[in-house]
């Protein structure tokens, strides 16, 4: 069984009354979000560098910066709680959410987050850095599902800039290890292109000082640069991974150029169809290994439609049984029945209708959540909504797509032959073996 924990931090925070606020304005082109009869204020700041953007020594940068602005921040206004980030492959978010009484906290928080000039003593850099590289750690070795993300990275993107597949997962921990403090230090004055975005009850003197710290004339940065295979399609290509009992098996497709409203359609209604024809169980979540991962918030270029096989058991005395890889034969094999059924069936209309439900959800800001103070909710939607802010994404487009679109980029992309196979398999036990089927 998959061992190793995910480590799931929640704050949830008491509601307390204030003074009603002034609602701030909304610009067009920002992720501001004012709604005054929320019990929680929320600020967020997304930076243009990700983990696609650094190469040998500086492998895994973005990380590690994150790491430290969070570190510094938290250092800073130590009584707020419930404060987070991620990497992905073009951007760094971080957020703050707290009770709408402590709104001006968490302004200093978010100011500590983007200055850059502020000190952080060499033990709290060194607790950054070490967290940083146990992240990309459990990422690069532990987590199947993120393990698969970088074998198929790999071996679709082998020495094309701009991404993470030139350097190996070893290397990129070790050169976040060996980074030295001064030169973190000088990495982080680098100025770089910076967002910032706001939900709940705040005011509009607080958001006017939100919004000087994101800097100006750089839109550009943030537009998608889609990234060109130069990999084929290949045969399943194993390795054992020493934390599982059962094969994981990816197919891996690549998708950097194709519309993003179509795909995100796409994508929607194959998971939907996965969701159907397999049984969803946890593990899956676990390992992050979901049937089918893309997401257009994080800007990635390969769709993953990853399936765990059966465990291995414990055999009978005398009793013949299947080997990993037999079990890992059989697993590709409801893969490809997958993407065959894509291949030969349009969506229906239910399905698409599912598909933009489910895609306007990302986006939606619950306000009888948020006022009531679920700060959870605030801390994912409120990052959802700056990454599609700064990257174009218009979730009403997918109104406009249609059953054709959609089935059209499956045969396109989702042939069986047009794609990567990758797989994990258990280390092999005396004693233990795989039923046939």
């Amino acid at each position: 069984m998959f061992l190793k924990p995910l480590a799931v931090v929640a704050a949830w925070l008491a509601v307390a009354v204030a003074q009603t606020p002034v609602p701030a304005p909304v610009p067009a082109d920002a992720a501001c979000v004012p709604l005054p009869d929320a019990a929680v204020v929320a600020f967020a700041v997304v930076w243009r560098h990700g983990l696609h953007d650094d190469q040998g020594e500086l492998a895994g940068l973005a990380r590690t910066l994150l790491a430290c602005r969070l570190q510094r921040a938290r250092a800073a206004v130590p009584d707020v709680t419930a404060s987070g980030g991620d990497v992905d492959a073009s951007t760094s978010v971080a957020w703050v959410v707290v009770d709408r009484a402590a709104a001006d906290a968490a302004l200093r928080f978010l100011q500590a987050l983007a200055d850059d000039s502020m000190a952080l003593p060499d033990d709290g850099l060194a607790l950054a850095q070490a967290r940083a590289a146990l992240a990309a750690d459990d990422e690069a070795f532990v987590l199947p599902g993120t393990v698969l993300v970088a074998r198929a990275q790999r071996h679709w993107f082998v020495g094309v800039a701009a991404t993470p597949t030139r350097t190996e997962p070893a290397t990129v921990v070790a050169a976040m290890q060996a980074l030295p403090n001064a030169r973190v230090r000088e990495l982080l004055r680098v100025q770089r292109p910076r967002r910032i975005g706001a939900l709940g009850a705040f005011t509009t003197a607080q958001w006017e000082v939100a919004a000087k710290l994101a800097t100006t004339g750089d839109d550009a940065a943030f537009a998608r640069t889609p990234m060109q295979p130069n990999g084929a399609a290949g045969a399943l290509a194993s390795e054992v991974h020493s934390r599982i009992d059962a094969p994981f098996v990816t197919a891996a497709v690549p998708v950097a150029d194709e519309p993003l409203p179509v795909l995100a359609m796409a994508v929607a209604v194959a998971r939907g169809r996965a969701d159907r024809r397999w049984q969803q169980r946890a593990i899956e979540a676990v390992a992050r290994a979901p049937f089918v991962a893309w997401s257009w918030l994080a800007d990635e270029p390969l769709v993953l439609v990853h399936r765990r096989g059966f465990a291995h058991r414990r055999l009978l005395p005398g009793e013949r049984a299947a080997a990993a890889a037999a079990e890992a034969a059989a697993t590709q094999g409801e893969v490809l029945a997958l993407l065959a059924d894509l291949q030969q069936r349009p969506p229906s209309a239910a399905e698409l209708d599912t598909a933009r439900r489910s895609l306007r959800r990302e986006f939606a800001i619950d306000g009888a959540a948020i006022a009531a103070g679920e700060s959870r909710g605030a801390s994912l939607w409120l990052p959802a909504r700056l990454r599609a802010c700064v990257r174009g994404i218009d979730v009403s487009a997918c109104d406009r797509v249609t059953a054709a679109d959609v089935h059209q980029l499956w045969q396109r992309r989702f042939a069986g032959d047009r794609v990567s196979w990758h797989a994990l398999l258990p280390v092999p036990r005396d004693g233990f073996g795989f039923s046939p089927r």
